[in-house]
């Protein structure tokens, strides 16, 4: 798992302790992720997945969605099994 600070969001108002991290996983496992952050003293809020695998969230407006392809579909199984 690698981790990263991206930014401080309330830290111009003065909570300073409001990161925000980018965090880049081989599992998808939410669980494993909180486990790792709650080590930390960091408990998690809120959490956004912009990608999985090869798909990501890029050029999708908040709220909506786009069907897979019958490839991406096959990917992200494949990506499942192993």
């Amino acid at each position: 798992m690698k981790m990263q600070t991206l930014r401080q969001p309330g830290a111009a108002r003065g909570h300073g302790a409001n990161y925000w991290y980018e965090v880049t996983m081989r599992d998808s496992k939410l669980e494993s992720l909180r486990r790792v952050l709650f080590r930390e003293k960091h408990p998690m809020e809120k959490l956004k997945r912009i990608a999985l695998g090869p798909l990501t969230i890029e050029g999708i407006a908040p709220g909506r969605y786009r069907l897979l392809q019958a490839k991406e579909a096959q990917t992200i199984l494949a990506m499942n099994r192993s």
